[in-house]
């Protein structure tokens, strides 16, 4: 049987965490259904706990350069000029395979050391991290219940999760380029027993809490008719929200690493 070559997703995510508890959330994609082609761009800006500012847009959109271990965004429109400078090896992932196509993920940089001057805000400068994620299969037919990720951006051995429960339950843990076969993942830590670490994840500080699939696929189909009746309601009800924690790596009772860990909840 033919893979499905209607849908196309192309999705990059950058953030950064400074000292003083700010973050910033960038994505830049491109939407390629039935043969038309929609970029957006959006971004979420923590500023302090409670305010939280957020816009996304579907035109004009430039998406991340990346070579030898840099990656250069310029996003005029939104005012953002950031630079990610890699401190930790890449990995990757095929999260997803089947007749109607895959779900390839790019973790360029699951630690990086950044710089994001972001409209009048004092610039920001911290730990990131950088993904891209490339779906030849809309989303639904994945067979998600729930989506977990996340990522401890400290060197030398950052970690990074993703989860999908189903059935079947996927779930891929990497602690630096090495993945984790015993690991479990929840909102309150990571446990990884063959290591005897566990990432204590504390006082979280909401970043985004809400059904946004619904806004993104509305706004969507004033540029690709008819998508948002090609999207099943569960998906469009999906409700995800973003914490910003300290995290704390573990060792026993010994504390091996601190510092701030973005991660997410998807219900589907």
């Amino acid at each position: 049987m033919k893979k499905n070559t209607s849908f196309h997703l192309s999705k990059w995510y950058l953030d950064c965490v400074t000292d003083d508890g700010r973050a910033f959330i960038g994505y830049a994609a491109t939407l390629t259904w039935k043969g038309v082609k929609v970029p957006y761009a959006s971004f979420l800006y923590l500023r302090t706990p409670g305010e939280v500012f957020s816009k996304t847009r579907f035109r004009n959109v430039q998406a991340p350069d990346i070579w030898d271990g840099l990656i250069h965004w310029h996003d005029a429109p939104f005012q953002i000029d950031g630079t990610w400078e890699a401190a930790a090896a890449p990995v990757s992932a095929k999260l997803h395979e089947s007749e109607a196509g895959g779900l390839d993920w790019q973790c360029y940089q699951p630690a990086s050391k950044c710089r994001i001057q972001f409209q009048n805000e004092p610039p920001l400068e911290g730990w990131g991290y950088a993904e891209r994620l490339d779906m030849t299969v809309p989303p639904w037919l994945i067979g998600i219940g729930d989506l977990r990720w996340g990522r401890f951006a400290v060197p030398p051995e950052p970690l990074v999760w993703i989860e999908l429960t189903g059935p079947p339950l996927r779930r891929w843990v990497f602690n630096g380029q090495s993945l984790v076969e015993d690991a479990s993942v929840s909102d309150l830590e990571i446990r990884l027993p063959s290591l005897d670490f566990h990432l204590r994840l504390e006082h979280p500080v909401v970043i985004e809490d809400e059904s946004k699939i619904m806004h993104v696929v509305r706004s969507l189909a004033r540029y690709l008719p008819g998508f948002d009746r090609f999207t099943p309601l569960r998906f469009l009800q999906a409700h995800e929200t973003k914490w910003l924690s300290e995290g704390r790596l573990m060792q026993g009772s010994q504390v091996l690493q601190s510092g701030r860990v973005i991660h997410e909840l998807v219900r589907f």
